[in-house]
């Protein structure tokens, strides 16, 4: 049976310790995505004390996650690429604190999606490495027949576990596949980590073409996870028109969103269709006059968190008497506008809201992006960075931006052109892989 390891540095033990007022929310951006936590400090609270320590040291920093055996874990934290001119090695970094307690009799378990400490065979041994558990592992359960002594879970995954822990997971068990069957192929090597010259243990990896290993380019503590409710763009429509307002892109804070609430605020009234959900709609009124409807969205998490309230202005334009509304692709945006996490998988984007008098179909006709994005060697390891699909309607842009946190974000612009029957516009839309979460991509191109 595996066994998860963390070959500490020293072995003396931290005394038990209260956690003050301990934030319970942390994000790790990877070159592969966002991984979003909850932590538990009333079960273990030596260990999130002792894992928040090293975050807010800026510790875990260019770690790489060095162990994802296949359905089993993905174990990070101490281990970091050390490139000395063409050699690219791997070393455990320096700057260990003391061991700590094994808080593993405290209840949490070793299911999927939990995160627990790493240690050697010794119960007291954890420093710094984690492991994020990505199927359900009881048998490293404090009291189980394997471990006795147990594994110390201290949280869980709430945001990333499929989009990022998963995809690692993903990517290994094809370079397992491809080394069991050909393991000469100058495109795989066997990853090693040595002490003192010893193996620790070795696998199969892909090559750094291939975006592999994944590493932790930053990660900020999060003081509260409280959603926030996004009601979308500003709309302009006609009379008549069949509406549907965007509440997708609401963030519930790292937990399920448990209930969306619009409510109208300005306007002719209109019978609002799903005011319980992400997407309600309505049948915009005749007007006499260009007329601006108001509504807003709250949104509440599984936590019970409430959103402050976001408001959206959706404008009917007054068709003058039956005649024709001058087709505007202005009011155009991209849905979605913002693509994240970054984990390099092709996302499908559409044009929306362009206004004319009737039915409008939307033609995408090109897509250019302000950057190209390159490894660490120059190389641009993920082609196509995007496609159009066959009925021109969908636009699949890849989720990735320049290789680690440096740069500015890429900015893609996809170019359409509409017609309602009689009337043609043209134009584009931006959509943004930004550097950090809560960034704005830059467009370098129009700079």
């Amino acid at each position: 049976m595996n066994k998860v390891f963390s070959w500490a540095l020293a072995f003396l033990l931290l005394p038990a310790a209260t956690v003050e007022a301990t934030p319970a929310f942390v994000e790790l951006h990877t070159n592969y995505g966002a991984i979003e936590l909850q932590l538990d400090p009333d079960k273990a609270p030596v260990t999130v004390a002792n894992f928040l320590a090293y975050l807010k040291e800026g510790f875990y920093q260019d770690t790489i996650f060095h162990r994802v055996p296949l359905d089993f874990v993905a174990q990070g934290g101490g281990v970091i690429q050390d490139r000395t001119g063409s050699t690219l090695t791997y070393k455990y970094k320096s700057g260990l604190h003391a061991s700590i307690v094994n808080e593993a009799s405290n209840g949490l378990k070793n299911i999927r999606g939990s995160i627990a400490m790493a240690r050697s065979s010794a119960a007291n041994s954890a420093t710094s490495q984690f492991f994020i558990n990505t199927v359900d592992n009881a048998f490293l359960d404090y009291g189980s027949a394997q471990s006795p002594d147990g594994y110390a879970v201290f949280g869980e995954v709430i945001g990333g576990m499929a989009e990022t822990v998963d995809a690692m997971n993903h990517q290994l068990r094809r370079a397992y596949e491809v080394y069991a069957t050909a393991t000469t192929d100058p495109n795989y090597s066997l990853y090693a980590v040595s002490r003192n010259g010893s193996l620790l243990y070795d696998m199969p990896v892909f090559d750094e073409a291939a975006q592999l290993p994944v590493y932790i380019e930053s990660a900020e503590v999060l003081p509260e996870a409280l959603p926030f409710a996004s009601a979308g763009p500003d709309q302009k429509v006609a009379e008549n028109a069949a509406v549907t307002l965007g509440g997708s892109a609401s963030d519930p804070g790292g937990m399920a969103i448990a209930s969306y609430q619009w409510v109208q605020t300005a306007g002719p009234t209109v019978e609002l269709s799903g005011a319980d959900s992400a997407q309600p709609r309505f049948t915009a009124p005749a007007v006499t006059e260009d007329t601006v409807l108001g509504f807003q969205v709250v949104v509440t998490n599984a936590q019970g968190k409430t959103s402050s309230a976001d408001a959206v202005a959706v404008t009917v334009v007054q068709s003058g008497g039956g005649g024709s509304n001058p087709l505007d692709c202005g009011t155009a945006y991209a849905a979605p506008s913002q693509l994240w996490p970054p984990n390099k998988l092709f996302k499908p984007v559409s044009v929306q809201n362009v206004t004319g008098a009737g039915s409008v179909s939307i033609t995408i006709t090109g897509i250019t992006s302000d950057e190209p994005v390159k490894n660490k060697k120059g190389k641009d390891t993920t082609k196509p960075d995007f496609k159009i699909k066959r009925d021109h309607k969908t636009a699949l842009l890849r989720a990735e931006r320049q290789y680690g946190k440096a740069g500015n974000g890429r900015v893609y612009t996809v170019g359409f052109q509409a017609s309602d029957g009689t009337q043609t516009c043209t134009g584009a839309v931006k959509v943004g892989v930004p550097p950090t979460r809560n960034a704005t991509a830059v467009d370098d191109a129009a700079s």
